[in-house]
């Protein structure tokens, strides 16, 4: 156990941790949410017979009265997918992805250098997310919501200012510029940036009044990066990002609206940027 008097944000605690431990294997479980009985043997499992250095599941958000919630589909069976295969499954969203449900041998963090993005205050898991992938052949995913990923009315996301979004957009964009981790990839990387920038359009949509969101909007170039996803190989998003540019009051009322009707009591988290869990 390893007792830290302060420390200031969620990318420096997880790096101390990593830094300190001594096992062969990391997971980052978040302190207030709960997880499956079969949660690390599955992912060991399936990462050990088919020898992958990332091993993930699925997960179901969930409300403090159902923190204990059983998943509705569970299987001991794990599929195997090539980096090609998850980085595209994990843009387009067909694949959800949280930090906290992935194994993730401690070689691979070593070797690659990947820790936390402490400039990053905000969705610092999707870019630690999109170097893990970029770092891998293949991974194991078991279908099985074997995490339950806590909804909170108080989080990180929802006493976030658009200066701390702002040091994610600038992360991220660093994260693209680096020429070396995208060979091949090309037809992915063109997409991560604007992709992104949906995804906070649409969370922040469902917590900021309409002026600050215009403002946030500006900041992040969204005429550009809307544009750039006409071209995106999913209708969802390529519709949200028509809307979006042609109209950016519709875009925020047709999102807040949804969200107010359908979850009045819930705030947004952090897993909603990195992996849209409603977009």
């Amino acid at each position: 156990m390893l007792s830290i008097k302060r420390i200031k944000d969620s990318p420096s605690a997880r790096n101390t941790g990593i830094i300190n431990s001594s096992g062969k294997w990391i997971v980052c479980i978040d302190s207030d949410d709960f997880v499956h009985r079969d949660f690390l043997r599955l992912l060991y499992l399936a990462a050990k017979e088919h020898d992958t250095d990332v091993s993930f599941c699925d997960f179901q958000v969930v409300t403090i009265d159902e923190i204990s919630k059983t998943p509705g589909f569970y299987t001991e069976k794990s599929s195997v997918l090539s980096q090609k295969e998850i980085m595209f499954k994990f843009l387009k969203r067909e694949v959800k992805i949280v930090v906290p449900a992935m194994l993730i041998k401690r070689e691979l963090i070593d070797k690659k250098g990947i820790f936390f993005n402490e400039n990053a205050l905000f969705s610092e898991d999707s870019h630690f997310i999109w170097r893990i992938l970029l770092s891998v052949e293949r991974v194991t995913y078991n279908k099985s919501a074997l995490y339950n990923y806590l909804r909170r009315p108080k989080s990180i996301m929802t006493s976030s200012n658009a200066e701390r979004i702002m040091t994610g957009y600038r992360e991220i964009i660093n994260l693209v510029s680096s020429d070396s981790i995208w060979n091949g990839y090309g037809e992915v990387r063109k997409f991560v940036i604007p992709r992104w920038v949906l995804g906070v359009l649409r969370a922040s949509s469902k917590y900021m009044n309409i002026e600050d969101f215009k403002q946030l909007a500006i900041s992040l170039n969204y005429k550009e990066n809307m544009k750039a996803l006409f071209e995106f190989p999913e209708l969802k998003a390529k519709a949200l990002a028509y809307l979006m540019y042609f109209s950016p009051k519709l875009f925020y009322k047709i999102n807040s609206f949804f969200h107010s009707s359908v979850f009045p009591f819930c705030k947004l988290r952090v897993c909603d940027i990195c992996c849209p869990v409603f977009i």
